[in-house]
Parts: C-alpha cells; structure tokens; sequence
C-alpha cells in the first residue's frame, strides 16, 4: 500500500507541475488513479475492519476492543469525496473506454 502511495503522490505532483505550466495532458489519468485508489483503499480498510471483527467473536464487537471505534471514524470515506460504489462505475466506464481505443488501434490508451 505504501509504494502505491508514494507513486500516486509522484503522479499527482509531477501533474501540479504540468498543470502549473498549461499542460493538463496527465489531468484525466491522475484523476483516475485518484478515483480508483480512494476506492479501493476506504473499502479494504472498512472490510479489514468487519472481518477482524468477525474473527474476534463476540469480544470484536465490544466497545473495549476498539474495532468498532475505529470503523466508525473510517466508514465514513467510503461516502464522503464520492460514493465508492459511483467511484468504482466510473472507474470501470473509463477503463473500458481505454480499452476500446487501445484495441481499435486508434490510441495507445492514458500516456
């Protein structure tokens, strides 16, 4: 997770630039990115949650072990900055798009 970080911060900083000087040739791709990360990573970290929950038993869902705490700090990104589930059609919609273009030969796809 750490080095998709880092790579995503490298884009998202490397577009700055870019935009800084009117290019916006990498807007659509870090944006992307952007969208599928934030995704991806509220879902898995709000399942991770449940599960370790669930393999707690009953002692999971106490207030004392501190897992339901944390879930609640945490689910409320899957909503907030865009819904996951609008985030994850969109993502999807882009993608194919990409995949038309690139199989049709007419692009080589995002950069």
């Amino acid at each position: 997770m750490n080095s998709a970080f880092l790579r995503l911060n490298q884009k998202a900083d490397e577009n700055d630039e870019r935009v800084s000087k009117d290019d916006f040739s990498m807007l659509k791709e870090v944006h992307l990115d952007l969208c599928t990360h934030k995704a991806f990573f509220t879902e898995w970290v709000n399942y991770g949650y449940i599960e370790t929950m669930r393999a707690c038993g009953g002692h999971g869902f106490s207030i004392f072990a501190g897992i339901s705490n944390m879930l609640v700090d945490d689910f409320p990104n899957m909503i907030l900055e865009g819904e996951n589930s609008v985030l994850f059609l969109q993502v999807a919609k882009d993608l194919l798009g990409i995949l038309r273009k690139v199989s049709s030969g007419s692009e080589k796809g995002i950069s």
